[in-house]
């Protein structure tokens, strides 16, 4: 009778964590998908990013650079990272903290070692620049970054350890963070934008991405 009642308890601290794990994310997907088509109904701007470019200017690497699937040069200092990156901005009717807009964006890509990864954040922007036909913005807010566990690769060594959780994510490491990036903009026409973003993590690692943005 005791072995019975230690297995069921035992099987219920099993299931808990899927329990918790199914429910957090029911509710953040839940959650995402009525922020997207919020977003999609109520944005002033939709844009599409192609993610291209990933430079690191740090010496220290998280894994060997000759695990780095797509360098441009031996020392792996540059390497392609393809992605998408979708994004929605809204006009405020009122400026808050001097910002006109809200973002909302998320991408999806291969990272350093072509492990899948992805980002999703909500932030403000503020216009830094603007004439007749260009414009630069910057957006700042809170983020998630995600990727497909490291802890596989041989002498992996992170600098700054991502985080990893048995119920949530499993099998991804994780980062709950600010977010930002810098945008600089050609204006084709009122409805039509040409975009050069450069997504920063100073000084260790910039990101470039390039797509248009449609305001309707």
């Amino acid at each position: 009778m005791k072995r019975e009642i230690a297995c069921d308890l035992t099987t219920k601290s099993v299931k808990l964590p899927r329990f918790k794990r199914t429910i957090l994310m029911t509710l953040s997907g839940c959650l995402l998908s009525l922020m997207i088509l919020n977003q999609t109904l109520f944005a002033d701007t939709i844009g599409v990013e192609i993610i291209s470019l990933t430079s690191h200017f740090s010496d220290q690497r998280d894994a060997p650079v000759d695990r780095y699937k797509y360098k441009l040069e031996d020392s792996g200092t540059h390497l392609l990272t393809p992605g998408v990156e979708l994004n929605w901005d809204h006009r405020l009717e009122k400026p808050f903290l001097s910002a006109e807009e809200l973002r909302v964006a998320g991408g999806y890509y291969l990272d350093s070692i072509a492990f899948p990864a992805a980002y999703f954040g909500v932030g403000l922007r503020w216009v830094i620049y603007e004439s007749n036909k260009f414009s630069g913005s910057i957006q700042l807010g809170p983020g998630i970054i995600l990727r497909k566990s490291w802890t596989s690769v041989e002498d992996y060594n992170p600098d700054n350890p991502y985080d990893e959780s048995d119920w949530f994510l499993k099998g991804f490491e994780f980062k709950i963070m600010p977010v930002g990036d810098l945008d600089f903009h050609y204006r084709f026409s009122d409805d039509l934008q040409a975009v050069w973003s450069i997504v920063p993590a100073f000084p260790f690692v910039f990101v470039q991405n390039f797509g248009i943005r449609w305001a309707y």
